[in-house]
């Protein structure tokens, strides 16, 4: 039998799911969906589970096709997508008696996007543009397994707690080094990555009280900032390298090696001590060969 493109397979997913599903789920609705991630969205296939006290998992349309091009049989993906989804079901039923269901301001944490990149995104909820990049909020849920679940905060929630976007950004200040605390790892060359200790957007960590400071007087220079990913940055002395050599390094990672969702952003940026301030570094003017 010839193979289904992917239009059609996912027709046939959201048509006939339902009938794979065990049967304590057949009665949800199985709808397709945009979900929101860093750098784009992803389509997805929801089943609209509307018991409040259930976290329905999402199955991804592209991790799905991928498994039915390398199946024989879409009778298999389409069982593989039921276990996916019942065992899902069931970790987040487990999962949902270890996190506090009414998420409060302590539990507000920020993470860093290209502005650009992510603007459809950033557009419906609060943010803060730093440069050409964003912060904004999510509430973090720290699970028993050392991970933890985010959910992005939007006008409604800001509102409903009775905050701006100025009592965010101090409440994720805060909040962020505490629940996502910083890692440094120090390379050769007194060159340093700067992280959380999830490695998981991490990036924001520049942000933290005194990181950049307390790096600059360390190294007892002003920094290169490289936006390596949306996980980490690298933090150079401007004494032993050149600004056009970094600009063209990252615009090469950017195309060749970082994954499109993980990428922060195309330029480079510069940490003053004097003026304890991250400034965007102009264009090189040449290109480096």
């Amino acid at each position: 039998m010839k193979k289904l493109d992917y239009q059609k397979f996912k027709k046939y997913v959201l048509t006939h799911l339902q009938e794979y599903l065990p049967e304590e789920y057949r009665e949800f609705e199985v709808r397709e969906d945009l979900v929101p991630k860093t750098n784009g969205y992803r389509e997805a296939i929801v089943v609209n589970v509307t018991d409040s006290n259930r976290i329905a998992p999402i199955l991804y349309c592209a991790d799905l096709f991928d498994a039915y091009q390398k199946s024989s049989s879409i009778e298999d993906v389409m069982r593989f997508a039921s276990e996916i989804f019942a065992y899902g079901m069931n970790y987040g039923k487990a999962m949902l008696k270890c996190v506090d269901p009414e998420p409060g301001p302590e539990q507000i944490i920020m993470m860093m996007v290209g502005t650009e990149r992510n603007r459809k995104l950033l557009d419906g909820i609060p943010h803060r543009e730093i440069l050409d990049l964003s912060i904004y909020y999510r509430y973090m849920f720290p699970l028993p397994d050392g991970t933890f679940n985010a959910a992005t905060i939007d006008y409604g929630q800001m509102k409903r707690e009775g905050m701006t976007e100025e009592d965010l950004y101090a409440r994720a200040l805060e909040n962020t080094p505490r629940l996502l605390p910083l890692k440094r790892l120090d390379m050769e060359e007194n060159i340093f990555v700067v992280t959380n200790g999830n490695g998981i957007m991490g990036a924001s960590a520049i942000l933290y009280p005194g990181v950049l400071a307390e790096c600059a007087d360390q190294l007892g220079s002003d920094l290169y900032i490289v936006p390596s990913s949306v996980h980490e940055c690298i933090l150079i002395p401007v004494e032993i390298i050149s600004d056009s050599y970094l600009q063209h390094m990252i615009r090469e990672a950017n195309l060749e090696v970082v994954d499109p969702k993980d990428q922060l952003s195309d330029h480079l940026y510069y940490y003053s001590r004097a003026e304890d301030e991250i400034l965007m570094v102009p264009e090189a003017a040449e290109e480096v060969s």
